[in-house]
């Protein structure tokens, strides 16, 4: 679908991840996490900031003109780029709708504030937003080692999280660091400017300081932008599915020196794009959602057995399949290792797991009115 002129779709690109976790395993305190390294045109003139409201972090030029006549340089009027978070894993089931609002009409301080699914009176469709924010740059001259690069899976974690490489929490202010300009209290988004309005990423509390946190107030120089959004946490059963939505979204302003005005426009796209995702309508009509998810399969049930297997595995339907149907099996790490089309009128099916190294497998039915999963053990 096309768009005239600089607008929202034209400038925009869309991810839709499925993460399965595909062990026996339940996993606690779990965050899916976004790593971008910006570098907008060229690299050594960028800040980094985010809006806690519209769940993004973006990259904006530090100065009024992009790099110093490079071939991959903006120059004059440098854009703004974004990474927004459209809607993360849905909380736990209450088995009712959660609002967005309270009594009076008061907004929440709560997931509603960048979430989906709040106050429309479908229950337990709520969707989590960006939940954390943190900027990271080895290459910042002066950078805190609390900063630099993680080595390993618990500094990985503590980003994910909003905690420093030395495990202290995040504070607002500064560098994010008591000993780095930061005078509290503890938050979860670094140099959200005015965008908290609830102050729902410091724990529904004012700030023990200016509330108009960003690179500017921070007294940092332009240069080399890294950051890390997560949203979480939340727990993983085995089998389950976590579904995650993005949109890199893009402005340029042609009319004002101001590296701000591209940032202005930004945010304006991206109010464009959050609106259609929510409301699943595009500018000038049409769904935003141009291929429906396929609903659980229920009109067949399927035995698997052996299971664990060791050289076959016989998949067995209480009822003949009455349509072409296919059937995937699929290792850990997402790779197709079989595609088996069943018949119409197929009862029983034979696979030859043989060959197959030991784990876990997943065994996926599809047809024209819906999907599957069964989860295959293959042991040696």
């Amino acid at each position: 679908m096309e768009y005239a002129g600089d607008s929202a779709f034209n400038n925009t690109l869309f991810l839709n991840y499925k993460v399965f976790n595909r062990s026996q395993q339940t996993y606690y305190n779990t965050y899916l996490g976004i790593f971008t390294d910006i570098d907008l045109g060229y690299m050594l003139d960028d800040y980094i900031g985010c809006d806690v409201y519209r769940g993004s972090y973006f990259g904006y030029n530090g100065t009024a003109i992009d790099g110093n006549g490079q071939s991959y340089s903006y120059g004059a009027h440098p854009p703004a780029q974004s990474v927004t978070v459209l809607a993360g894993p849905k909380l736990e089931p209450t088995g009712s709708d959660r609002p967005r609002v309270d009594g009076d009409g008061h907004p929440l301080c709560n997931e509603s504030v960048n979430g989906t699914g709040f106050g429309d009176g479908i229950p337990d469709n709520e969707r989590m937003g960006l939940n954390n924010f943190l900027w990271l740059s080895s290459q910042y001259a002066g950078t805190p080692s609390y900063m630099s690069d993680p080595v390993n899976p618990q500094g990985y974690y503590n980003y994910l999280r909003n905690r420093w490489l030395d495990s202290t929490y995040m504070i607002y202010g500064g560098l994010g660091h008591e000993g780095y300009g930061g005078y509290g209290p503890p938050c979860r988004f670094m140099f959200p400017g005015g965008s908290d309005t609830l102050n729902w990423g410091i724990g529904c509390v004012p700030p023990y300081g200016q509330k108009n946190w960003t690179e500017v107030t921070a007294g940092t120089k332009p240069g080399d932008r890294r950051g890390i959004g997560s949203v979480g946490p939340f727990t993983f059963h085995p089998g389950e599915m976590k579904e995650l939505d993005l949109a890199f979204v893009f402005a340029r302003d042609y009319t004002s020196p101001d590296t701000l005005a591209s940032v202005a426009k930004l945010m304006q796209m991206i109010d464009i794009v959050r609106n259609a995702f929510t409301t699943n309508k595009v500018p000038g009509g049409g769904s935003f959602m141009m291929t429906p998810e396929l609903p659980e399969l229920k009109s067949l049930n399927c035995k698997v057995y052996p299971n664990p297997a060791v050289s076959k595995v016989h998949l067995v339907f209480d009822l003949p399949v009455k349509e072409q149907t296919t059937l995937r099996l699929i290792d850990f790490q997402g790779r197709m290792i079989q595609l088996l089309s069943l018949v119409s009128g197929t009862t029983e099916t034979v696979l030859d797991v043989s060959g197959l190294s030991q784990g876990l497998y997943l065994l996926v039915i599809q047809s024209t009115h819906g999907m599957m999963t069964k989860k295959l053990s293959v042991t040696r």
